[in-house]
């Protein structure tokens, strides 16, 4: 119950975080009501602001990378505990 009232919350505010965002990108007044929206809007839009379409590429390289990375240990990780 409490995970549901602070999701509500972030629902809430998070589009009038994402609205300096989307008014750069020529979408002034435009949000979107889901959070996985806002989350990478904001990150997306505040590596455009600090350099550009290189930033946003370093960046979407980077969440990849500790995704691929994460995912290797998490397999590793359960290999060695099945050997053992």
């Amino acid at each position: 119950m409490i995970g549901s009232f602070i999701h509500g919350i972030i629902i809430s505010f998070m589009p009038i975080l994402l609205m300096p965002v989307m008014g750069d990108l020529g979408f002034q007044g435009s949000t979107f009501s889901d959070t996985d929206y806002g989350v990478a809007g904001i990150f997306l839009g505040n590596l455009a602001n600090m350099g550009g379409q290189i930033a946003i590429f370093s960046g979407i390289i980077a969440v990849v990378a500790v995704l691929i990375g994460l995912t290797i240990l998490k397999k590793n990780s359960r290999a060695k505990s099945v050997s053992e």
